[in-house]
């Protein structure tokens, strides 16, 4: 449990990884910057043409001028197997 002032934020888990992008969509103001836009999901391809979708993307038109690649992942997936290739797929086909 988290507790801000008044306010008691209590962990709980998500349903699914549709839930889980819906919470980053609702809030990508907050995650990647208030003047920051949201892309949603688009397949892109690498050089030699294998394509792959994330889950979106966001760009922080302020200051920072940083973009982001946006997978929304749960727990249960392995990082070796399943996230680091798909991830790295897409890092090489956004570029």
């Amino acid at each position: 449990m988290l507790i801000f002032k008044e306010t008691k934020f209590i962990k709980t888990p998500f349903k699914n990884e549709d839930e889980l992008e819906q919470v980053v969509v609702s809030n990508y103001e907050y995650i990647f910057g208030p003047t920051s836009i949201y892309l949603p999901k688009k397949l892109i391809k690498t050089g030699d043409g294998i394509g792959t979708i994330p889950d979106g993307f966001a760009v922080d038109l302020g200051s920072k001028k940083k973009r982001y690649l946006v997978e929304a992942e749960l727990l249960h997936h392995n990082v070796w197997t399943h996230i680091a290739p798909q991830v790295s797929k897409q890092v090489i086909a956004s570029l």
